[in-house]
């Protein structure tokens, strides 16, 4: 039999990257999961033994808002694993309230577009050992609605919850797009947008602390919003393309590829938004 994929999956204690990690573990991948405390996982390790489908599964905790901790998982990652053949980015973080790392970076910059960022560059030498590497950013159309401050990518001068992510979500398809055309000819990068799903994303606490308009609205939002196992399938599905093994840049909604915004796809802010990366990183 044919050795299945190894798959490397990021915030898969919780939301979709949980019900994405159940979904490859039972088709029989070998697993790399990364969760954020210790807490996460034990209770990982526990719910995935091998006698579920005969596959691995991996478990590292690390805080993806610290150079330290991607690094160290980093080091873990390459003394065991030979190669990986999927790269998932699919933790995220969303907050109403603005905080900063020990790094004092803006904490959602820093888990949703630096970490992936620190994490390809990381992995890189492990992806293109394999016959058809892959990496999937999980992105958003909220990127359409970012107002992204050129001048100000850390949001100390205004902040919004909303706003920092629909930024941190258009940075991080910027930053594809230049993985895209670097790794070419090597590593497939394709975005992709799950859709609205039932996670915690969204505590309580940063529901209320919302402006009452965005509160309403996703108020509403809420009750139309699908379950993650719908948002994972739509994900694993694209890694199992065969015809996307070598897509470069491609942006899905869903299953259905899309075109990105205009400012996504502006050569000028890409290489801005690459520099900043690479300096922060």
């Amino acid at each position: 039999m044919q050795q299945k994929e190894k798959i490397l999956i990021t915030g898969a204690s919780t939301g979709i990257g949980h019900a994405l990690t159940f979904r490859a573990h039972s088709e029989g991948h070998p697993l790399i999961l990364l969760v954020r405390t210790p807490a996460d996982k034990e209770r990982m390790r526990q719910n995935f033994s091998r006698s579920l489908s005969g596959a691995e599964a991996d478990v590292y905790s690390c805080d993806l808002s610290c150079k330290k901790d991607i690094e160290s998982v980093l080091t873990l990652i390459d003394e065991k694993h030979q190669s990986i053949d999927i790269l998932i980015n699919n933790a995220a973080l969303y907050t109403e309230t603005r905080e900063e790392t020990i790094e004092g970076l803006e904490l959602t910059f820093a888990v949703n577009t630096l970490a992936p960022y620190r994490l390809i560059q990381g992995l890189s030498n492990l992806l293109v050992r394999s016959s058809h590497p892959r990496v999937i950013n999980i992105c958003s159309i909220g990127e359409r609605y970012a107002k992204l401050n050129f001048a100000d990518p850390m949001s100390k001068l205004q902040y919004s919850g909303n706003v920092a992510y629909n930024n941190s979500k258009l940075l991080l398809t910027m930053v594809t797009y230049k993985f895209a055309s670097l790794y070419k000819d090597s590593i497939s990068f394709i975005c992709v947008h799950p859709g609205a799903t039932q996670t915690d994303l969204i505590s309580d606490t940063d529901f209320k602390e919302m402006p009452i308009l965005l509160r309403s609205i996703f108020a509403i939002m809420r009750k139309f919003r699908q379950h993650p196992e719908r948002a994972a399938s739509y994900i694993y599905d694209i890694a199992m393309t065969s015809a996307l093994y070598t897509a470069c840049g491609n942006f899905f909604d869903k299953s259905r590829p899309i075109v990105s915004s205009e400012t996504s796809r502006d050569r000028n802010n890409i290489e801005w938004a690459w520099a900043l990366c690479s300096d922060l990183a």
